[in-house]
């Protein structure tokens, strides 16, 4: 793990960019700041991905749905920190939700894409996107749309990005960096 006061001066400056951006210092970006390039990469794309979910379908919401993907996929680091950031910054416990029926339904969507993305039926994603299409703007009811790849659910609206599969692969990248499996 690198420690802030000796790492080398390059590190240091990327600390203070990241810390001047309001983020937190952990230990598991402490340990991925042994190489610089996979800490920017990793880092930048994770607060993109997470600002444009926000946007899309508002920070309860998108909070939600990354805390039941790593709870699917079993990442102990990411489950750990979305469960704080849902009791701290939501006041809600993830031992004992109390959801609204749109938020359920984002909840096991998330869950399915995170360990079985073709296990998601066609009633599921429907009523979902209806859901947001009814209670949401234009700007997010755009969030869902339905590709010709099975039964898959794609969250991006834009085409050439699948946003899941980007997650994955920067909680991959994370584990290969840190040595870690979950």
């Amino acid at each position: 793990m690198i420690d802030p006061q000796t790492a080398p001066e390059n590190v240091q400056e990327v600390i203070r960019r990241h810390l001047a951006g309001g983020h937190q210092l952990t230990n598991e970006k402490r340990t991925l700041l042994h190489n610089v390039n996979a800490f920017l990469a990793i880092e930048e794309a994770s607060y993109t991905l997470d600002r444009d979910l926000q946007e899309r379908i508002g920070k309860l919401d998108a909070d939600l749905f990354e805390y039941a993907i790593s709870v699917s996929n079993e990442c102990l680091v990411c489950t750990t920190y979305f469960s704080r950031l849902l009791r701290e910054e939501h006041h809600l416990d993830p031992s004992d939700f109390k959801l609204t029926r749109r938020q359920e339904l984002l909840m096991n969507y998330a869950r399915k894409l995170g360990s079985d993305p073709k296990s998601i039926t066609d009633e599921e994603f429907t009523e979902l996107k209806e859901d947001f299409l009814r209670h949401g703007d234009k700007r997010r009811s755009t969030g869902f749309r339905r590709e010709g790849r099975g039964n898959y659910g794609d969250f991006n609206s834009y085409g050439s990005d699948d946003g899941r599969e980007q997650l994955c692969e920067r909680r991959a990248a994370r584990r290969r960096v840190n040595g870690s499996t979950g």
